[in-house]
């Protein structure tokens, strides 16, 4: 390694005050091989500490200029033998210690001592953490090389920088602290805690032990602690940490089971992984914080680490040139609306082993591309020809429907041959079903749950049932009818999905929104023009006028709210937190508020994937969408004053809190949370709702709808999704609002937040910019709509472009 003037702070682990002679003469012996490093002080610096069992040393010399540590190293010995060096290197960016990666070159940044004399030639324990892990990791067959993970105190929902902080592995490893880890499904928590114990044994040589508490019960947990103890081989008084996966808020005896786990453990860090649904929040986490937790975020990989996945699934496939992959997996994440996470990339990569030259168009297609390379892949071929794609679905979705009828999730190998058997004969269907199993079990769509089975990911269970409702209109009826398949977000995401000709489902939708969101609107008792923001100015503080504390009050009270909420309001300086919580459940479950914020997902599915249905259902179903979104406005409204007041509380049966950026104080809290009601509609639905094939739709209402804070939301959805010829429609928009109103004022922080921190092609950028500058010209000159040479003024009148943020390959 040639690092020279790179300086470094060392942290020797080791439980003595200072370096033996022994560990002295090792390190000058690495040095003469070639490993440079500076040793900081020895016995003779100037400044030392202890940590626990570590030894931090620092001496004058390892300060740049400006003051600024340039990193550090963790030093792991056994005995007097020198096992290995993990570097922490400084981010002057970004204020934080990253991987080392420029100081070993490696992907951890260790540096492994090849003369250690006391390495261990059989780690079995090693051995057997590593094999759990790579099996947590395989996923269609395919093993992709692990992409390290950044945590943030920060949801991601949020974008403020100076309260947020990052973590990686080295944070959590080398902490006291517990943690909650909040991350959706297929985020990858679960390799994240397989490698957390692995790197436990590697560097701390601690036991940390991984449980999935799933199907946890009160009498469960300790058998389940038990049995993961005897996995490794030791007793619960061996363990140094729990890591817990699956961890729910909401078990039957949540507080028992939570007392039990503490006592059990007691003295132990415990580390909570829970997975959070799509946010239906404002700006928050809907996971109540646990007491004594640290709560962090499991975030996105970035572009760059999708060159890394690239890269380690094209050596098994060689589907196409590097860069010309890179760029289609990023489109499509981007076009699809899903998230950026290695689990979603090599689903992809699997799709493109047998369909990179036509773009799929929806995530029903992904799967069927999935399929197509699963049942064609060379290693499947011994199988024989009576087993293929057309028969896996066909017989799949006979037997998904049989799971959802029974209410059944899990399965034995017996049950899948009692149902599909009789069923295939009936058909004539010569598909060899134990062939079929070992397939879909090989390739991880099923996998083993204790002596049952159950699928991976049950999006497969929506996605094999959506097929079968194609197949058997009557199933398709029944599910409409009975089973309230609307409300299934990925079931009508895949049945829309299928060839965009699904007009039952955007009628059946169409009819159940419409008649929601009227029995949402009229128990409520909203009456008449609904626009909180219309005398609200272009920046909130600029003005004397909008909504008061007390419009609003007198609002609630001549609402038909329950008693108790407009009790809450009257009584807004009683300090008794508990039950508002209560109360504000209690009305969202009697008005199914909760309902309504699940029927405008699938709906938006729908509109987003029925690209072949008559135009007038396009019209009726986005009219009605709008209209859900209008009421859920109207909802939020109506319950800022208990936001405002408590901090937190629960929507529609979540839990959730204000982020910790809003005013502590009760009136400017109020406010902000009303200023913020359009973006966080945006926030929950842009992900649902839009396709690049929607944008003449939306330009039909952004110009006619006669509400203008559907107006103002079409806009910034537009203003998310950036099609090609966003700037263009954007300006119109600009031209049709005032230009000291909060619309404008919104729509300008909307577009400095895009420009900030999301990812953009330089033409995107580039029209991001020209929109902010035209907002700012309107404000500052009273120009309809501001052109080329007005925005050419920018400068002069002292506007300024937000920092861009965004950090990219």
């Amino acid at each position: 390694m040639n690092n020279k003037g790179r300086t470094r702070v060392l942290v020797m682990h080791h439980p003595i005050a200072h370096l033996t002679d022994d560990m002295q003469e090792e390190i000058n012996a690495m040095c003469r091989n070639g490993l440079e490093y500076i040793i900081a002080g020895h016995t003779h610096s100037q400044n030392f500490y202890k940590i626990g069992n570590a030894l931090v040393i620092i001496s004058p010399q390892l300060y740049s200029s400006k003051n600024d540590l340039n990193g550090y190293s963790v030093m792991h010995f056994d005995g007097a033998h020198l096992v290995d060096i993990t570097y922490r290197e400084w981010n002057r960016r970004f204020r934080k210690f990253n991987i080392g990666l420029n100081f070993t070159g490696t992907d951890d940044g260790k540096w492994i001592n090849p003369n250690n004399k006391s390495a261990k030639e059989d780690d079995a324990i090693k051995r057997l953490l590593q094999d759990t892990l790579d099996n947590s990791m395989l996923i269609f067959g395919c093993y992709p090389k692990w992409i390290e993970r950044k945590l943030t105190t920060q949801s991601p929902t949020q974008h403020h920088e100076h309260i947020e902080r990052s973590l990686d592995y080295i944070d959590i490893l080398n902490s006291d602290k517990s943690y909650q880890i909040t991350a959706p499904a297929q985020f990858g928590l679960t390799c994240y805690a397989h490698y957390l114990s692995l790197k436990a044994w590697e560097q701390l040589n601690q036991y940390w032990i991984y449980v999935n508490a799933k199907d946890w019960t009160l009498p469960k947990v300790e058998i389940e602690i038990e049995k993961a103890h005897r996995y490794l081989g030791i007793s619960i008084a061996d363990s140094s940490c729990i890591i817990v996966d699956n961890w729910r808020n909401n078990y039957r005896d949540l507080e028992k089971i939570t007392s039990k786990l503490k006592r059990i453990l007691e003295g132990k860090r415990l580390i909570l992984l829970t997975h959070s649904s799509d946010p239906v929040s404002m700006d928050l986490d809907t996971n109540e914080n646990h007491e004594g937790f640290i709560t962090l975020f499991l975030r996105e990989i970035d572009r760059k680490d999708l060159r890394v996945i690239v890269n380690s699934i094209d050596e098994q496939h060689d589907i196409a040139g590097e860069d010309e992959v890179v760029e289609r997996l990023n489109q499509d994440i981007i076009a699809l609306n899903t998230h950026r996470i290695p689990y979603t990339s090599v689903q992809f990569m699997k799709a493109y082993t047998k369909n990179f030259d036509r773009r799929p168009v929806n995530r029903t297609k992904v799967l069927d591309y999935v399929l197509r390379a699963i049942f064609e892949s060379p290693e499947n071929l011994f199988y024989g020809d009576n087993v293929d794609e057309g028969n896996c679905k066909f017989i799949m979705g006979y037997f998904c429907q049989n799971l959802i009828e029974g209410e059944k999730l899990y399965f034995t190998e017996v049950d899948f041959y009692n149902i599909c058997k009789p069923f295939a004969e009936k058909h004539y269907n010569s598909t060899n079903l134990t062939d079929l199993l070992q397939i879909l079990k090989n390739n991880q769509i099923l996998e083993p749950y204790g002596n049952s089975l159950q699928f991976r990911q049950l999006y497969w269970v929506s996605y094999f049932v959506a097929l079968r409702m194609k197949d058997d209109e009557n199933f398709a009826l029944e599910m409409f009818e009975k089973k309230n398949a609307v409300f299934n977000v990925d079931l009508m995401d895949f049945y829309s999905g299928i060839d965009g000709r699904s007009f039952d489902a955007a009628t059946n939708i169409t009819s159940k929104l419409k008649s929601l969101s009227d029995s949402v609107y009229t128990m409520i008792g909203i009456d008449g023009e609904f626009n909180p923001f219309k005398n609200i100015k272009w920046r909130q503080n600029e003005s004397k006028e909008g909504i008061t504390q007390q419009q609003l009050e007198e609002s609630i009270r001549n609402s038909r709210m329950p008693d108790d909420i407009k009790e809450v309001v009257a009584d807004k300086n009683f300090d008794s937190v508990r039950p508002y919580t209560q109360q504000i459940f209690n009305f969202l479950e009697t008005y199914e508020v909760r309902n309504l914020m699940q029927l405008l997902s699938s709906a938006s599915r729908v509109l987003r994937n029925s690209e072949f249905i008559k135009p007038e259902a396009k019209e009726k179903l986005i009219m009605e969408i709008f209209n859900g979104w209008e009421v859920l406005m109207r909802v939020l409204f109506y319950i800022s004053p208990l936001m405002a007041k408590n901090g937190f509380g629960g929507l529609g049966g979540a839990r959730f809190k204000l982020s910790d950026d809003f005013p502590k104080e009760y009136a400017e809290c109020l406010k902000q949370i009303i200023v913020s009601m359009p973006y966080n509609i945006i926030l929950w639905y842009k992900n649902d709702f839009y396709s690049d094939k929607l944008t003449l739709l939306l330009q039909k209402y952004l110009s006619g709808h006669k509400n203008d804070i559907i107006r103002h939301l079409i806009a910034l959805i537009i203003c998310n999704a950036r099609p090609r010829d966003f700037q263009n429609i954007i300006s119109h928009y600009i031209s049709t609002i005032s230009k000291n109103s909060f619309f404008l004022g919104d729509l300008s922080t909307s577009l400095k937040t895009n420009y900030s921190y999301d990812f953009m092609t330089k033409y995107e950028l580039q029209q991001t910019e020209n929109l902010i500058k035209a907002c700012y010209m309107k404000h500052h000159t009273g120009s309809k709509e501001p052109g080329i040479d007005i925005i050419a003024k920018f400068e002069s009148l002292k506007g300024k472009l937000p920092e861009r943020k965004f950090v990219d390959e």
